[in-house]
């Protein structure tokens, strides 16, 4: 199969082979890719500009310019004309500050929020103090930070088109977020969260384009960790209904079954990973209280508990997996020594219990 990005990929190829591979001094013009993958790169000397290409409804390119190994620069764009542009700009020795001045594409995201950072301490010259930039990786686009003690606000501008985005954290933890309309209602915010110390719900009631969650309540009282752990086991269970509702119904499967049979195949190939009983068994435990003290996570279908202060394990924090299969369920626990239980009935056994109180008296990491 031959993908929209290849197509694009060849024709970009083409025209800039026949542009610049003939040039005095010569530039190498090359493709490669493969599926949806393919970008094309123009060298002369040590500078180079490397162009991807993509389909709707992303622009129809990117690209970077380099200099040795160094990234200088890059942008989304539509426009081949763009492209064709900045390419032969670049490899005749222009600078960034030339790219800047005549095509708004190049770093748009990057000067964006230098942009908003300059309209800001014009405004609020007061939040000058808390306001740094941050370069944001390969892309060389910034984050603009603003952070007073365990209270900050991270400000990115990202994709094509977007305005800056403003999260609001609270030891780390996001807990609001808006699209920045203008530098005077982010310095107003900033003012009120930062200098002010304002809860999120008085934000709120300020504010119309603000709306916060039931994480940020959990916060303002006190338990913020509290409310992330339960909070995960919602998502959880969202993910598991969802699964239970896009099962085959049992004539379905029935159905398969009797084919896959005659095919000479294993019927029970075909039972769901997520059945009806493992939705019970993640609200048994939270009537038990589990869901106040331990963190939920999923990787793939498998449940994953811990007392993780963060989303995400490190490969020495304690932990107990489920691996649920239709009726049954597989678990497994690291809690200073390797407990494994394998074909078990889906249920809150006073032995599955054991484990989760040696867990949950873990300290939070």
């Amino acid at each position: 199969m031959i993908y929209q990005q290849e197509l694009l990929a060849r024709e970009l190829y083409a025209d800039l082979a026949d542009r610049f591979s003939t040039q005095e001094p010569s530039c190498d013009v090359s493709i490669n890719g493969a599926g949806v993958h393919w970008h094309c790169t123009v060298r002369r000397q040590d500078r180079s500009c490397h162009v991807s290409t993509y389909e709707p409804p992303a622009p129809a390119y990117w690209i970077g310019f380099k200099q040795g190994d160094h990234y200088i620069a890059g942008g989304w764009t539509a426009s081949l004309d763009d492209i064709q542009a900045t390419v032969r700009l670049w490899i005749e020795g222009s600078d960034r500050a030339t790219l800047y001045e005549q095509f708004a594409f190049v770093d748009r995201n990057s000067r964006a929020i230098i942009a908003l950072r300059a309209a800001l301490l014009q405004s609020w010259p007061d939040l000058a103090s808390l306001i740094r930039l941050q370069p944001e990786g390969y892309g060389r686009d910034v984050l603009l930070i603003a952070s007073a003690s365990e209270r900050a606000c991270e400000v990115e501008c990202s994709g094509y088109k977007d305005p800056p985005n403003a999260a609001f954290l609270w030891d780390d933890t996001k807990l609001f977020q808006f699209p920045v309309a203008s530098a005077d209602d982010l310095g107003a915010v900033l003012w009120r969260w930062l200098l002010d110390r304002a809860m999120p719900s008085a934000l709120e009631r300020e504010f119309p384009w603000i709306a916060v969650g039931r994480l940020a309540h959990y916060y303002e009282t006190g338990h913020g960790i509290e409310g992330e752990f339960i909070l995960s086991w919602d998502r959880l269970e969202d993910r598991y209904r969802e699964a239970v509702r896009k099962n085959p119904s049992p004539e379905a499967l029935a159905l398969l079954a009797d084919a896959l049979r005659q095919a000479g195949g294993d019927p029970a190939c075909l039972e769901p990973r997520i059945a009806p009983a493992a939705v019970a068994f993640l609200a048994a435990l939270r009537q038990a209280g589990y869901d106040s003290s331990l963190r939920a996570g999923v990787s793939v279908w498998t449940c994953m508990l811990s007392r993780s202060r963060r989303h995400g394990l490190r490969a020495d924090q304690p932990e107990i997996h489920f691996d649920f299969h239709g009726q049954s369920m597989d678990v497994s626990a690291w809690l200073g020594d390797e407990v494994k239980l394998n074909d078990v009935p889906i249920e809150l056994t006073p032995e599955i219990a054991a484990l989760l109180d040696r867990l949950a008296a873990h300290e939070i990491d």
